[in-house]
C-alpha cells in the first residue's frame, strides 16, 4: 500500500518542539521505563529523525550502548549529526528507507524502535520482517505512534467549527489495526502499551 504522505522536516521539528513544551506528560520517561536500555545493547531507530529517541537512549545508559539511527531524510540527518558532534556523543547516523531491505547483518541488534515514522512503509510485511531479521533471537521491537482516538477532542472542535470532517490520518488509521496485527503476526509477542497526554 503506497502512503502518498511526507512531513517536511520543519513540520516534524515543530511537532516534536510542540510535545516537549506542552504535553501534560513526558513520553520520553514514559519510553525509558518501559524499555529499560541497558548499557552494552546494540540499539538501532528506524525513522530516527533528528534523532530525538537516539539522544534519549545514549544520555540513559550514559553513552554505554552502540547506537544507530536510520533515516531517509538527509537534511534530518545533518541534524542528528551536528548534534551527535556537539554533544560528544557516539551514534552512528546512517541513511535507511524502511521500504527497502536493512543495510545490516541478521541478527545484530537487541532492540530495534521506531517512533512516529513506521506507519509510513509501504508494506508492513516487508518491514516488520526487515526488523525481525536484524534483530538477534530475544531482541525486542518498540514502535510508537498515534492511535485514531488521540486527537478526537481537536477533531471534533475543528469539525464544529468548520463543518467539515477529518479525513483519517495515514499513521493512526493503520497503528492500531494494520501495523499491530502485522506485528503480532511475524513477532513471538506484542503488547499495546498506551501513553496518556
Amino acid at each position: 500500500m503506497k502512503i502518498n504522505y511526507s512531513e517536511p522536516s520543519k513540520d516534524l521539528l515543530m511537532r516534536i518542539d510542540i510535545h516537549e513544551k506542552y504535553g501534560s506528560a513526558n513520553i520520553d520517561v514514559w519510553t525509558n521505563n518501559l524499555l529499560k536500555p541497558q548499557a552494552g545493547m546494540n540499539i538501532l531507530d528506524v525513522g530516527c529523525g533528528a534523532g530525538k529517541l537516539c539522544f534519549l537512549f545514549n544520555d540513559y545508559v550514559k553513552g554505554g550502548a552502540k547506537i544507530t539511527g536510520g533515516d531517509f531524510s538527509e537534511e534530518l540527518l545533518d541534524k542528528a549529526r551536528e548534534k551527535n558532534k556537539a554533544v560528544g556523543a557516539d551514534i552512528d547516523f546512517q541513511f535507511l528507507d524502511f521500504n527497502e531491505k536493512f543495510k545490516f547483518a541478521d541478527n545484530t541488534f537487541d532492540l530495534c524502535t521506531s517512533a512516529f515514522a513506521i506507519y509510513y512503509a509501504s508494506d508492513l510485511d516487508f518491514t516488520f520482517g526487515e526488523a525481525h531479521r536484524v534483530l538477534k533471537s530475544g531482541g525486542r521491537l518498540f514502535v510508537s505512534g498515534p492511535l485514531p482516538e488521540n486527537k478526537q477532542m481537536f477533531y471534533d472542535i475543528i469539525k464544529e467549527a468548520t463543518g467539515a470532517a477529518i479525513p483519517p490520518m495515514p499513521g493512526s488509521s493503520r497503528f492500531k489495526g494494520d501495523i499491530f496485527n502485522t506485528i503480532s503476526k511475524i513477532f513471538a509477542k506484542a503488547e499495546l502499551h498506551k501513553f496518556e497526554n
